[in-house]
């Protein structure tokens, strides 16, 4: 989760802040718990919350290749199942998602991967930023059919 932050009242540390790119785990929360994102866009700077751990590769490895490594290869249950606590209470140590492996093909492999992807990432971020706009477009017309 991410969320608007008044930077003047309250200072917060640049690890916090996010990068577009930037891989997202949701470290708390029954259901939710180990779902993964990456940032396509950011119309503003955000940080994330407590209940959200950012996970940034070494230079070694491509961004959008990570990202998929991590949440299609069914690691969002693996991550799950690292999670401490009760049930409705569990919360995801980051000192786990530091630890996790994941395959690290040659450099050309991976940014030959990441070339194919990104495309397809910024696409899909640009129809999430025009979500909001066609909704209202929508409830407009709703609105003006309604009277008619």
């Amino acid at each position: 989760m991410a969320r608007r932050h008044d930077f003047n009242a309250k200072k917060t540390t640049s690890e916090r802040y996010l990068i577009v790119g930037d891989v997202v785990v949701n470290s708390t929360g029954e259901g939710t718990l180990g779902r993964v994102g990456i940032v396509k866009y950011l119309l503003e700077p955000t940080v994330v919350d407590t209940h959200v751990t950012i996970l940034r590769p070494n230079l070694e490895i491509n961004n959008n290749y990570f990202w998929f490594n991590i949440a299609l290869r069914e690691n969002e249950n693996e991550i799950e199942n690292l999670a401490e606590g009760s049930t409705g209470q569990a919360e995801l140590k980051r000192e786990y998602l530091s630890d996790f492996k994941i395959l690290e093909p040659a450099r050309e492999v991976q940014n030959k991967f990441g070339d194919l992807v990104t495309s397809i990432i910024h696409k899909v971020g640009l129809v999430e930023k025009e979500q909001p706009v066609l909704k209202e477009l929508s409830d407009v017309c709703l609105q003006r059919i309604s009277k008619v």
